[in-house]
């Protein structure tokens, strides 16, 4: 194709000619389309500014679908034509060798369709993408599972390149709002119809009916009407599609959309409606047309925006280099693979490169900015298919999440709330909300293992039939889980399989059963186990049914019955089934005496502890004589030693009976706690007896037994021990008595 000049006609006879290259595949509608819109905008571009000195001169190679015919293509424009740089190619499989020969010659390598995130501008500096990465959209994909609490989702996606980037991006998300990937479902594509259908009857067997597919529309229209046909576009399925799809679906034929995607959700690329953009969309379909006279009903999608941009943008960056040398300096010798010691390495490379990282302007999708050399992202539109129309029912952002509209926005606040979405119509022109998992009716039956253990047989019990050489499973907890299985409102079947080795015996602890759960040898647990932390990292539980923190069954970590199931658990241990089963496993069965019949009864009354009485009286009695004896004793000297008349004495000997001993440990202990001092670590504990009292000392404070008084002559404290000087109120005289104690 002959090099396109913009804006030779012009007044200026200065203006310098810069050669750029665009490989495009000229034979799909995405490469005629984009090539157009190129045109189109060098066109607009000059003429706005015909003062301008620099003219873009278009360089045009067919890439032809091909990777090779892209490398060949490249390969000839820097060397023989030694454009500045090349806009394209249109996809990431043939970006790939493009961008390491952009970084070996310094000549930016401008894509505006090669999305797939696995291109990175960061480790490719002469990368622009002049596009949204598909990964952008990831968290507007996981922001509508997670509105509608969708717990797991297969995905479904083309086996190549264009997917190979999205999909960890997207599984990540997906498990950052809790939503586990069980299955992903590559389609290669290539892929015949009944290699279509034997993936979809595979699908059909999980319980998973959340399906999120990244492809192109070549492929999807194939695939949804597969779908259509084998029943999975129907009531309680969920398909979301990425912008793969919507900002293409145009191009998908519309008998595939009206049959075969009814109720399919989608995520499109947000372009603000304008005057400009509604403008040039009348004028580009004049211009297809001329360019492309076979072509009918030609379609404008977020690509030909983009390619607009593009061009715009690297028009834009070579004018603001001025009148520079655009030149190239041959290379040094190398080993590379690439013959590359006859190519010559641009001198302008990295000063361009410069200019297009720091452009910005108004474009027609919108603010033209490039974030880590690719195009940036904030807006998503959600859509519903219906009829032939992508209906929006609301947006995402990067800052609010979910909006009904853009009007409405909330800075302070990101939301994820279903409510923000216009209401649905789902597959099956349901406008109820799938709960996005089912029992598949030909799917397989849950292998349920339960405890094989002596004793406790009421609880579970499992009995052996060696000659057809079956189990029979019986007991308290079976009853519950049979019960729970009745209320869920679906139907559940399943196998009970006892956790025993051949000789009926245990084949291991709890941990060891719960194991074979975490490896999916077994679908669940039924018995009695116990809620502990580090179980709950590998399985997930059942709520508890006793105090004791015991679940009725375990499933596989994210299982999509877990929720159910404890709703069924609460509905029976609340409910008069709970009261019936542990009647049958725990109640004894006795007959009830007859009413007629007379029983005996062998009460206690008070005469039955009267030798209890007796012998505690005798004790009591014995004591007291025995302490009587004893004090009278201690205390003879006051009856015989005085000649005091009978009842003097006897007075003297209650007063003595009477009388605190003071030197007992009861008193000794807690004697003036109040008083005490300290010093260098003895206590000295001060005792105030009075003078002149009438009673007669303590029998245990025999003055032998005393400590010493720490006081001089003059009744004043020594001053080793520091007291103050007693004071002398009312007549009484007070003496201290210094006991020294070691501190303990």
């Amino acid at each position: 194709m002959s090099p396109l000049l913009y804006g030779s006609n012009n007044s200026n006879p200065t203006t310098i000619s810069v050669n750029v290259g665009v490989i495009l595949d000229l034979e799909t509608e995405v490469g005629q389309m984009g090539l157009t819109c190129i045109n189109m905008s060098l066109s607009d571009f000059y003429s706005s500014n015909p003062s301008y000195k620099t003219r873009l001169v278009l360089n045009v190679r067919d890439s032809k679908r091909d990777e090779v015919a892209a490398a060949a293509g490249a390969l000839d424009l820097i060397k023989n034509k030694q454009v500045q740089a090349i806009i394209g190619p249109q996809g990431s499989a043939q970006a790939d060798f493009l961008i390491h020969l952009g970084n070996k010659l310094h000549v930016p390598i401008i894509s505006f369709s090669a999305t797939s995130p696995s291109l990175s501008s960061i480790r490719s500096p002469y990368f622009i993408r002049a596009a949204q990465n598909d990964s952008s959209q990831v968290n507007a994909v996981s922001a509508v599972v997670q509105a509608f609490g969708w717990r797991e989702a297969v995905l479904v996606y083309i086996d190549n390149e264009f997917a190979e980037g999205i999909i960890p991006s997207l599984t990540d998300a997906l498990e950052k709002v809790n939503t586990r990937v069980p299955y992903r479902s590559l389609i290669h594509p290539l892929a015949t119809d009944d290699q279509i259908l034997r993936e979809l009857y595979k699908l059909m067997t999980m319980q998973t009916r959340v399906f999120i597919v990244h492809m192109l529309p070549t492929l999807g229209y194939r695939l949804f009407a597969k779908v259509k046909e084998v029943g999975m576009m129907s009531e309680g399925y969920v398909w979301i599609m990425t912008n793969g799809i919507t900002d293409l679906w145009r191009s998908v034929d519309s008998s595939v959309v009206a049959n075969s995607m009814q109720g399919v959700l989608g995520i499109k690329t947000h372009v603000p409606s304008t005057r400009n953009l509604h403008d040039f969309m009348l004028r580009w379909k004049m211009k297809f047309q001329q360019d492309n006279p076979s072509i009918l009903n030609p379609i404008l999608n977020i690509f030909g925006y983009w390619a607009y941009d593009a061009a715009w943008a690297l028009a834009m960056a070579v004018e603001e280099m001025g009148a520079a040398n655009f030149t190239f300096q041959t290379l040094n010798a190398s080993t590379d693979v690439i013959d590359v010691d006859t190519f010559r390495v641009s001198q302008n490379g990295q000063k361009l490169l410069q200019n297009l990282a720091n452009m910005t302007f108004v474009g027609l999708t919108g603010y033209f900015s490039l974030v880590n050399g690719q195009l940036e992202s904030s807006v998503f539109q959600i859509v519903n298919i219906n009829g032939n129309a992508a209906r929006g029912i609301g947006f995402w952002t990067l800052e609010n999440g979910l909006l009904r509209d853009l009007n409405s926005f909330n800075t302070s606040k990101y939301s994820t709330f279903k409510g923000n979405l216009a209401p649905i119509i789902w597959p099956g022109d349901s406008t109820s909300i799938p709960k996005g998992w089912e029992i598949p009716v030909n799917g397989k039956r849950l292998r349920i293992l339960v405890p094989a253990k002596e004793g406790f047989n009421q609880f579970v019990k499992v009995t052996r039939d060696p000659r057809m050489n079956t189990s029979l499973v019986t007991g308290y907890y079976i009853d519950i889980f049979q019960a729970v299985i009745e209320k869920l409102p679906y139907a559940v079947p399943y196998d009970f399989f006892p956790f025993a080795l051949p000789n009926g015996s245990s084949a291991g602890s709890y941990n060891d059963m719960i194991d074979q759960v975490f490896y999916q040898n077994y679908d669940a647990v039924v018995g009695d186990t116990t809620i502990i932390v580090n179980r709950s990292l590998y399985v997930d539980f059942t709520l508890p049914y006793t105090e004791s923190r015991n679940a009725l069954l375990v499933f596989p970590k994210g299982s999509q019955l877990v929720p159910d199931i404890s709703r069924a658990l609460l509905n029976v241990t609340e409910g008069p089934k709970m009261t019936e089963i542990e009647n049958t496993w725990f109640t004894s069965k006795t007959n009830c005496p007859n009413s007629t019949t007379s029983v005996s009864s062998n009460s206690l009354g008070l005469d039955s502890f009267l030798g209890l009485f007796f012998i505690a009286g005798a004790a009591a009695v014995l004591a007291l004589l025995i302490f009587m004896v004893m004090f009278v004793k201690r205390n003879w000297h006051e009856v015989t030693g005085s000649s005091s008349s009978s009842w003097e004495k006897i007075v003297a000997l209650g007063r003595r009976f009477y009388q605190r001993d003071l030197n007992s440990y009861t008193f000794r202990k807690g004697r003036f706690r109040d008083k005490s001092i300290y010093d260098g670590g003895n206590e000295i504990a001060a005792v105030v007896t009075l003078e002149n009292t009438s009673f007669p000392p303590s029998p245990s404070s025999d003055s032998s037994q005393s400590n010493d008084v720490l006081t001089n002559k003059q009744g004043t404290p020594s001053p080793e021990v520091g007291f103050p000087n007693p004071v002398d109120k009312g007549g009484l005289g007070i003496a201290i008595n210094a006991e020294l104690t070691i501190q303990k």
